[in-house]
């Protein structure tokens, strides 16, 4: 394979100079480098509003190096981002194009650039998931890129504000605009994203995760992103506390969460209430002593209610009472849904004296049949949903913790 140098540039001026108004969206740089010569990428765009670049030919990485080196935050054209995500199956895997883009993620947080980087990475991964939707969720990879991208976007921001002090302001400024957001219509939108899972499951997901059998078609992912979901909150909530230097605003955070908890739990979700008590509840978050201490004393008897429906004694009793008590289309806490048919399953004989144990049947369509009864009067879902600004949450599950699948 011979070498040839390649351009990848965004278009110069025209000789002649006369439209001064493109000068926002042109360059006069021409980076180059050798590198193998890829035919399948020789593509020359224009776009019709004059902004165009040139490819002539370049490796994989270096294209991808090169598109994050000029990539803008502000651009909302993104031609070449857009270009590069449609078509990269061509010339790469999904495996490689994750572990390319977390080599290019900065492991260390010195520097406005570090940063910069970092931001551009998660900037690329969220127009990467809103361009492919679901088509990312059957991907393995893609699963153990996004739990690796939110552990060092956490684990870094962590150590950064608490070990080191740094980019305080930007923690800050992120906290502020979590509190300025109103409780019920967060809540609202935690429950907008749930329902759009939990309504696309279907009964027999429940069965065939029981029985660890392949469904064989699209249906069988809606179920294991709701499950991850749970997790997401529950390590966004623990993340944002622990993230936070201010000590009174630390004592808002708690307060916040502790009223979008009661909301999730008003308009009958009780996965996102679940999530949201158990992150408060983790060890890190709760040896936070002094902050707990500075929580009026209102809110602390609204978390204590709120932890009894978590109370696992007497088979969640407190958790069955309140969930059967309220009218449908609600969301319940999945995880302990799971758990039931597997104890079912796994307590009961499929045989008996060679013959099929039907009561144990009947047990877990019964349990199975609660998601027909949750998922029904969906009219009654729609009431809840406001519309309301969610880019924050958004951004939440696809690049801080999530995902964001």
């Amino acid at each position: 394979m011979d070498l040839r140098t390649v351009t990848l540039v965004e278009a110069e001026e025209d000789e002649d100079g006369s439209d001064d108004d493109e000068d926002d969206c042109c360059s006069s740089s021409f980076p180059t480098f050798n590198v193998p010569y890829l035919p399948c990428l020789c593509v020359t765009f224009l776009c019709v509003c004059l902004f165009r670049y040139v490819v002539v030919s370049g490796t994989p990485l270096k294209i991808l190096e090169h598109l994050l080196s000029d990539l803008r935050l502000d651009d909302q054209r993104g031609l070449l981002l857009d270009d590069f995500l449609l078509t990269y199956l061509v010339f790469m895997t999904t495996n490689d194009l994750c572990q390319a883009l977390l080599g290019q993620y900065p492991l260390h947080t010195d520097g406005k650039e570090a940063l910069y980087r970092k931001r551009k990475v998660l900037h690329l991964v969220a127009h990467w998931t809103r361009l492919y939707k679901d088509f990312l969720r059957e991907d393995e990879h893609i699963k153990a890129f996004m739990k690796t991208l939110s552990r060092l976007c956490v684990c870094i921001r962590v150590c950064a504000c608490t070990a080191q002090g740094r980019h305080y302001s930007e923690l800050s400024r992120r906290t502020v605009r979590l509190l300025g957001i109103n409780t019920w219509d967060m809540a609202a939108v935690l429950t907008q994203l749930d329902w759009n899972l939990f309504n696309s499951i279907h009964e027999q997901e429940l069965v065939y995760s029981t029985m660890s059998c392949s469904t064989g078609g699209s249906h069988r992912e809606g179920l294991s992103v709701l499950l991850q979901r749970c997790n997401e909150v529950q390590q966004w909530v623990m993340s944002e506390v622990l993230m936070c230097v201010s000590l009174n605003k630390r004592v808002q955070l708690l307060k916040k969460f502790i009223k979008i908890a009661a909301h999730c739990k008003a308009q009958r979700n009780l996965n996102s209430a679940f999530a949201i008590i158990m992150g408060l509840n983790t060890a890190a978050v709760s040896r936070l002593n002094i902050t707990w201490e500075k929580v009026p004393g209102k809110f602390k008897k609204i978390f204590s209610e709120l932890e009894l429906i978590t109370d696992p004694s007497l088979n969640h009793k407190a958790y069955r009472d309140a969930f059967k008590k309220m009218k449908p289309p609600k969301i319940p806490f999945m995880p302990l849904l799971l758990k039931d048919i597997t104890f079912i399953h796994e307590g009961n004989k499929t045989f008996q004296d060679n013959l099929v144990n039907f009561q144990k049947l009947h047990m877990i369509a019964d349990t199975v049949r609660l998601i027909r009864h949750c998922q029904s009067d969906q009219l009654g879902m729609l009431s809840l949903q406001k519309t309301v600004d969610s880019n924050y949450v958004q951004q939440m599950y696809t690049v801080c913790v999530q995902a964001t699948w």
